[in-house]
């Protein structure tokens, strides 16, 4: 009995070093998979660092690059209503408690994330380095425009009788103070203003208005493109709002002071 306990202690022991082998052997061969997995990831991104956009635009002729920026425009309008409610619809039948990503604008930030990230040069992404007057000129512009938009939105609360807010809810206000402004200046200021300043590569007109329209149309289109008093009113604000930022985008050269400032125009339409 002493033999036959000893051969099956010494085969439970041969089987437990050989399934401890087999782990071991699993574990390091999915390390090296997982080093190379970053490695490569790592490699494409400094790629994409330093050619820019994967489609590249600097080689498009001017006749396709037309073309590309009247589809961009044309979708601008309906991109971001569309990609958030059809994920709305997936997202309420699937899983019901994360409905609320769609209404945080989520869905439709991250799909024009992938357009910019095709379309567009990521040196708009860094901290502007600005000299003393570029600095002084969008700081300048920039308060300018939250004195006259603070003003304007005090008139109209005196001629209405009461502070008009768009946002009810955690969701709505993180769609109205986050991921709707940056969402929308990738799109209009990142995307279409740069296919559009390189089109017209002489003078940043074309772009700043290109954009501003855009951007304008977006904010009519979120009220199904009514034809009344309400939406002359919308392009009365928006209008004036999308030149200021692209003039920020135009001399600063990123995003980052157009975005600062829509974050802080859209904070009294809040609470």
């Amino acid at each position: 009995m002493n033999v036959v306990s000893q051969l099956e202690t010494a085969s439970e022991t041969a089987r437990v070093f050989s399934e401890s082998m087999v782990f071991w052997e699993c574990a390091i061969r999915g390390s090296i998979v997982r080093s190379r997995v970053v490695g490569q990831t790592s490699t494409l991104y400094g790629l994409w660092a330093e050619r820019g956009p994967t489609m590249h635009p600097q080689r498009m002729t001017k006749g396709i690059r037309a073309i590309l920026l009247a589809i961009l425009i044309g979708a601008s309008l309906i991109l971001t209503t569309q990609v958030n409610r059809w994920a709305g619809i997936v997202l309420v039948r699937t899983h019901p408690a994360a409905g609320w990503i769609a209404t945080a604008a989520i869905p439709s930030c991250l799909a024009i994330g992938g357009i910019f990230f095709c379309l567009a040069s990521r040196s708009v992404l860094r901290w502007p380095r600005l000299g003393p007057t570029d600095r002084r000129s969008v700081l300048g512009i920039s308060a300018l425009w939250l004195i006259v938009w603070l003003t304007g939105s005090v008139i109209a609360a005196f001629a209405t009788g009461h502070w008009t807010t768009y946002a009810r809810g955690w969701p709505a206000i993180l769609a109205f103070l986050v991921f709707g402004p940056i969402g929308e200046e990738l799109l209009f200021r990142g995307v279409i203003f740069e296919q559009a300043r390189r089109l017209w590569a002489e003078t940043a007109g074309p772009a700043i208005w290109l954009s501003t329209i855009a951007f304008s149309l977006h904010h009519i289109q979120l009220h199904r493109f009514p034809l009344d008093e309400a939406a002359l009113a919308q392009l009365a604000f928006t209008v004036p709002m999308g030149l200021v930022f692209a003039q920020l985008r135009e001399r600063s050269g990123s995003l980052w002071p157009a975005l600062l400032l829509h974050i802080a125009t859209n904070i009294p339409a809040t609470f």
